[in-house]
Formats: structure tokens, sequence, C-alpha cells
């Protein structure tokens, strides 16, 4: 199952709740289609700890940032998260 979200506020996103079945992704994608840099962190997210995958990783405009291996977590425990800052964001994500 893949998750698609278009971002363009800086905050916090939750890509997957607890209880989906998602925990198996394998790859995720970031795209930066600002003309202002991104600085973004992924992370899971069990309500109490976070575990990042990336932190405050600076992404140039119309730049992509791509994660792979080792991103899959147990999706029962975990949600999937992400957090961008930046001057008019316009983030993609796609999570697979």
């Amino acid at each position: 199952m893949a998750i698609y979200k278009n971002i363009t506020t800086p905050t916090t996103t939750t890509l997957t709740q607890l209880g989906q079945n998602v925990g198996n992704i394998k790859k995720i994608v970031v795209t930066n289609k600002s003309a202002n840099e991104a600085t973004v962190s992924v992370f899971i997210d069990d309500g109490t700890s976070q575990f990042h995958f990336a932190n405050n990783i600076k992404i140039p405009a119309n730049v992509g940032l791509v994660l792979e291996d080792l991103v899959g977590f147990e999706s029962l425990q975990f949600q999937l998260k992400i957090t961008n800052s930046g001057t008019s964001p316009s983030l993609d994500v796609i999570a697979r």
C-alpha cells in the first residue's frame, strides 16, 4: 500500500495511523517543490517516544530526499510522521 501526501504548511503530518497494515514500507521519497529550502524530519512515534529515520535534513529547493532500507516499522505500535519547516513549504511525500 503506497502513501501519497502533499504538504503545504510547516507542521507535523501523520502519514500512517496506528493499526494500519503499512509497516512494510521500503522507501520514502520527499520532494521539495518550493522555491525555498525545507528542513525535514521523518520519524516513527509511539505517543511517548520518537525514533528518527532522518532528523533536521535540509532539502534545497526543487530537490528530493530518498530514504530506503531500514524504514520498516511495527505499524501496530508506531505512527509514521514527517515534520517540516521553512518558508512556503511545498512537499510531495511518497512512501511505499
